[in-house]
């Protein structure tokens, strides 16, 4: 009977209503052995806690998600614009996010029995999370984003219609406030605001532009999240919430005693969709966003000038002269050509600064780590797990590989950006020489410092463009695509640097040739 069936069978089977056909019963079952039950199953215990696509099939992916259909998007749009599950029943607890890396977190806990909306995502990870399943996905504030909105920030293409900012003083007091109508100014005069705005999406993604992820319960109810929505919802035409704004910023701003201008415009983007004959359609996206830079503010430099009155050339300064950005961010992120209102996009100048008081001023998030500093964890966890092993070899390879890894994934054009585990960087040590045992301390020491989810940028880790060489005395520059012409030997005794001379030698711009048994001779 149909109770006995419904009761007496295993996992995966069922009933479907199928109209004028009546009940029909299904079985859908999967093998408990293969890695798609591990991921798809409920029962704690024989969920596979990470699930790793691999490299090829995540090209594959990537393309073959980005030609998924607009619409299957919507709901988790819904949710990033708002901040609240949409009427479809979404869970509460469930919220996409933009993590530091750029991938986008979808997360559901174990009263959600629906697995959330992937479409058009590519999943990169899946794995249990707080009692429930984690898609870690491929999406996010990706490079073609934050481009289209860097286009935007030109004369004849934005709809700012005010600038805003504050002229603070060394000593953190206000000493004027800007409030321009940007219509009413010169064309040059707009091309230079823009010009600092602008500079605030420039930069490389995890090194200049950082991802900045905020809890659902910021998003629902926090002070820092209720003033951010609420200057851009006034467009900053609320005085008292931009003097709040200011003094926020103030209060943890460090400029080493410099005075700045902190600077506020205000856009609304009318997200053009395309349909599947290329023309443009009214079902796109209403994107309103403000940025803000942070500018250094400095005295000019005395310089002779010319005084037509006089007939004289006089000493002369340029006065107060505004700096590019030092740090700014953009606020709610552009994901998926939509508003995120978990996440903002944070510039800084300085890779290897943190800017730690303001982003606690502002977002009140854990500090992403800055690229210069990745790097030399990364170093020093490479000299502390090879010790007495860190030879010249296993590190050139290390390199080669990072570096060959960053040119297929640049000729590919994905516009994710390319990121790598502790455990695929541990394969990558292992690979280049490296024991198992080092290869374990490796990723165990990788986590406790970037964390075990960590998703490391390699570009961050080493120097695509050249591999560096240095002793006390000598440094020696060389592409990675030619590292091989490079190695280290001991010869007579003595431990040298051979540097394959096969295809010419210049000193100082003059050809020489190596004589055997002889030092260089001129040409």
């Amino acid at each position: 009977t149909m109770d006995t069936y419904l009761n007496g069978v295993g996992a995966g089977c069922g009933m479907i209503y199928a109209g004028d056909y009546g009940v029909i019963p299904f079985d859908n079952s999967f093998p408990a052995d293969t890695d798609i039950y591990r991921i798809i199953t409920t029962k704690f215990g024989e969920a596979q806690r990470t699930v790793t696509v691999r490299a090829e099939d995540q090209l594959e992916g990537n393309s073959r998600h980005r030609r998924g259909k607009r619409a299957s998007r919507s709901r988790c749009r819904q949710e990033r614009q708002t901040g609240c599950p949409d009427s479809t029943g979404h869970n509460k607890n469930r919220r996409p996010s933009c993590e530091s890396n750029g991938k986008c977190a979808a997360q559901s806990d174990r009263s959600h029995s629906r697995s959330p909306d992937l479409a058009g995502h590519h999943i990169q990870r899946v794995e249990i999370a707080d009692g429930g399943l984690s898609f870690l996905c491929a999406g996010g504030q990706g490079l073609q984003a934050f481009t289209e909105i860097r286009r935007r920030i030109r004369p004849e293409h934005n709809s700012i219609t005010h600038l805003y900012g504050c002229y603070v003083n060394g000593a953190k007091e206000i000493i004027s406030t800007l409030e321009e109508s940007l219509g009413l100014l010169t064309q040059e005069e707009q091309e230079k605001y823009l010009a600092l705005l602008k500079k605030t999406l420039s930069g490389a993604l995890g090194k200049n532009l950082l991802n900045i992820s905020f809890a659902t319960k910021q998003v629902l109810d926090s002070e820092e999240h209720r003033l951010l929505s609420a200057l851009r919802k006034s467009e900053g035409k609320d005085a008292a919430l931009r003097e709040q704004f200011y003094r926020t910023v103030m209060e943890k701003l460090d400029m080493d005693g410099e005075n700045c201008l902190i600077l506020l415009a205000f856009d609304t983007y009318d997200v053009p969709h395309y349909g599947k004959d290329d023309s443009m359609d009214d079902a796109g996206e209403v994107y309103k966003y403000m940025l803000c830079a942070v500018c250094p503010v400095k005295g000019g430099k005395a310089e002779l000038g010319y005084a037509p009155e006089e007939k004289r050339f006089h000493s002369a300064t340029a006065g107060q002269v505004v700096s590019a950005p030092e740090l700014g961010f953009l606020f709610p992120a552009f994901d998926d050509r939509a508003a995120n209102l978990y996440s903002a996009l944070f510039y800084t100048r300085d890779s290897k600064a943190d800017h730690a008081d303001f982003i606690d001023a502002v977002f009140r998030t854990e500090v992403p780590m800055p690229a210069g500093r990745q790097r030399e964890h990364f170093e020093g966890l490479l000299s502390d797990t090879l010790e007495q092993d860190c030879r010249f070899d296993v590190l050139q390879s290390v390199h080669e590989q990072l570096s060959e890894r960053i040119t297929l994934h640049k000729e590919s054009k994905d516009p994710e950006p390319l990121t790598l585990s502790p455990e695929e960087m541990g394969d990558i040590l292992e690979n280049s020489g490296a024991t198992s045992q080092e290869r374990e301390r490796f990723v165990r020491r990788c986590e406790e410092t970037f964390g075990a989810e960590a998703e490391l940028l390699p570009g961050n880790l080493s120097n695509p463009k050249r591999m560096e060489i240095q002793t006390p005395e000598v440094k020696i520059q060389v592409s990675p695509e030619h590292s091989e012409l490079v190695q280290a030997r001991i010869l007579e005794g003595r431990k040298v640097i051979v540097i394959d001379a096969s295809n010419g030698v210049e000193l100082n711009g003059v050809p020489v040739r190596i004589a055997e048994g002889a030092a260089l001779v001129t040409e």
